[in-house]
């Protein structure tokens, strides 16, 4: 008569349910639930979340950095291209003494500076005539309206010529009926005049002439 031999039970438990289990049984047949196994938990989204907003803060700071570092460039860019126009004087002359005949007084001017000085482009005041001078200048443009004088004074300051606006009524000249002229200069002969006039080169009209202004 032949014995059976008995395996020993195990004395494996699931921590569910219970349930026994084998040796070699890592789930439960019963619930599911791991028996002998462990289940790592997924990683925690808070560190994914703060690797995502600092690289957020890097690129953040980059931008402003670069921003700042452009309008900079530009402001200092601005700034060397940004003339202060030079202060100009009007072109004024003493009278001096000349020798007089019987027939008409004249009171000769000392020459001022020649009218190829230049101004910077688009600055300097419109001059005007010195009260009671007497002198020769050079005559760039005639016309009626005071305003248009004016502006073809400021054309010509423009291009880097000293020019000024004189009133007719006041002074007497030789332009053709004119009730505005546009200038430029005081010079105390005809011939200094024309030199200055020759000198304007292509800065002046075709017109130009020179002509003797004196007081009324």
């Amino acid at each position: 008569m032949s014995t059976a031999t008995t395996q020993p039970a195990s004395q494996l438990r699931c921590p569910r349910c219970g349930a026994s289990l084998a040796a070699d049984q890592d789930w439960c047949l019963e619930c599911g639930a791991a028996a002998t196994t462990r289940i790592l938990r997924p990683p925690s989204w808070k560190l994914a979340a703060a690797i995502v907003i600092g690289v957020v803060a890097a690129v953040v700071v980059a931008v402003v950095v670069v921003v700042n570092a452009l309008s900079g460039d530009a402001n200092r860019a601005a700034a060397v291209h940004i003339r202060a126009p030079a202060a100009t004087t009007p072109a004024n002359a003493s009278a001096a003494p000349a020798a007089t005949t019987a027939a008409t007084p004249t009171t000769a001017a000392t020459a001022t500076t020649p009218a190829t000085a230049t101004t910077p482009a688009g600055g300097g005041p419109i001059a005007s005539w010195p009260a009671g001078t007497t002198a020769w200048t050079v005559v760039l443009a005639t016309t009626s309206n005071r305003a248009a004088a004016e502006q073809r004074a400021r054309d010509l300051i423009a291009k880097g010529v000293k020019a000024g606006v004189l009133d007719t009524s006041h002074f007497s000249i030789e332009a053709s009926g004119a009730k505005f002229v546009v200038f430029s200069g005081q010079y105390s002969g005809q011939d200094t005049a024309v030199t200055a006039e020759t000198r304007l080169g292509d800065k002046a009209p075709a017109s130009v002439f020179v002509a003797q202004v004196s007081p009324q």
